[in-house]
């Protein structure tokens, strides 16, 4: 199995978590492990920028953000978590809108009040990346 996301080989490992345009599935590094519920070992790659990285997934399970689980992988030694905005919006029903330097993320109604729709914005970071703040965890 492999993974398509915003990753850069030779990196160093952050507690980062970034929204991904571009990845196929949610995956987590070592900082963000204690997030993983059900965790079961999987093996897997990582395909990013800068290229294949062989081995980097070890496990599998689920997350709960914005009150909605979800699957993610578990990849130790990656610079950095990526989570999908494709998984997000085409397999939970999460709305993404970029406008200017914002990415608008619109709660689906079921995870909350039916009579209202919620959102959380993020600002985009001085390296054109959007950081997940660690409120959008349970």
């Amino acid at each position: 199995m492999s993974v398509n996301c915003n990753l850069v080989t030779g990196e160093l490992c952050s507690d980062r978590c970034i929204y991904d345009t571009g990845a196929g599935a949610n995956v987590l590094n070592r900082f963000q492990r204690k997030l993983i519920r059900n965790f079961r070992p999987c093996q897997g790659n990582v395909v990013g920028a800068g290229g294949r990285i062989v081995g980097a997934i070890v496990g599998e399970g689920t997350i709960t953000v914005l009150g909605q689980e979800m699957p993610a992988y578990y990849g130790p030694v990656l610079p950095k978590s990526v989570f999908s905005i494709g998984v997000f919006t085409r397999d939970f029903g999460f709305e993404v809108w970029f406008k200017g330097s914002l990415c608008i993320t619109w709660i689906p109604k079921h995870l909350v009040s039916k009579d209202r729709r919620d959102y959380k914005a993020i600002p985009i970071g001085e390296d054109t990346l959007y950081d997940i703040p660690p409120n959008w965890f349970d």
